[in-house]
């Protein structure tokens, strides 16, 4: 898990090979923000799903993993809470259906990490995440997810 500001991004251009792709891409989204819905970068290999919610009670928020895709959770407005936790700490509670990319844990404390405007969260396999939970002052999140296929 990498925890860091959008104008860090150039410094990950070495993660992934579609990293150079995704920082233009997110570099012209923030400064001219487009409408909720999916982005293709590279089809399904690369894509992004801009949306905005409600924040929810940590209580009601489940821990999830994916196998087959990095995330790249960034905060366009508002702000929200995701907690970490290695998956190797976890108890599956449900496994990932044939066809789909996200298994679910039982709840643990987890490591806080509180995003707000430009705040992101690189989540590799392996990096449990329960994400949309509750942030004081923030009721509200825009955020863009990047599927980056590993």
């Amino acid at each position: 898990m990498i925890f860091d500001k959008a104008a860090n991004l150039d410094l990950y251009a070495g993660v992934h090979r579609h990293m150079p792709a995704v920082i233009e891409f997110v570099k012209k989204f923030l400064a001219e923000p487009g409408p909720d819905g999916r982005y293709e970068i590279d089809g399904d290999e690369v894509y992004v799903n801009v949306f905005g919610k409600p924040n929810g009670p940590d209580a009601e928020k489940r821990f999830e993993t994916h196998d087959k895709y990095i995330d790249l959770q960034l905060v366009i407005s508002g702000g929200q809470t995701i907690y970490w936790a290695d998956r190797d700490t976890l108890t599956l509670t449900e496994p990932c259906p044939p066809g789909k990319d996200v298994a679910f844990y039982a709840e643990v404390p987890g490591t806080r990490c509180e995003l707000r405007a430009g705040d992101f969260l690189f989540l590799f396999p392996g990096d449990a995440h329960r994400p949309d939970c509750e942030l004081a002052g923030e009721p509200d999140c825009r955020k863009m997810v990047v599927k980056i296929r590993v």
